[in-house]
């Protein structure tokens, strides 16, 4: 990658954070192809996990992921990320058990 086109990209990876910043980018499936698409102009810059998880545009973009999913109330009250988890576990028993029965089939 040459030094415009990697300039291109940060570009490109910024300008969008700041749009689903500025913008308060409500849905969820545009702001996860958002850190998607930043995520690989990251890894295309070779940042390294460290890199990416410290880069200024990728957390721009989870914490506005975090914002529409309401993860702060799960850091006020821990009971919540145990109905999240147990909720989670149910629903990984029952498709499960559905794909047990196609097996069967």
């Amino acid at each position: 990658m040459n030094l415009q086109n990697m300039n291109q990209a940060a570009l490109n990876r910024h300008a969008d954070a700041l749009n689903v910043q500025e913008g308060g980018a409500c849905n969820l499936s545009g702001v996860a192809r958002s850190l998607v698409r930043a995520i690989n102009q990251c890894h295309g810059e070779n940042l390294g996990t460290d890199g990416i998880r410290n880069d200024p545009a990728i957390r721009l973009i989870v914490h506005q992921m975090g914002h529409l999913c309401n993860i702060g109330e799960i850091d006020r009250d821990l009971s919540v990320y145990d109905s999240l988890e147990k909720a989670c576990k149910e629903k990984n028993a029952e498709r499960r058990a559905e794909l047990k029965a196609l097996e069967r089939a």
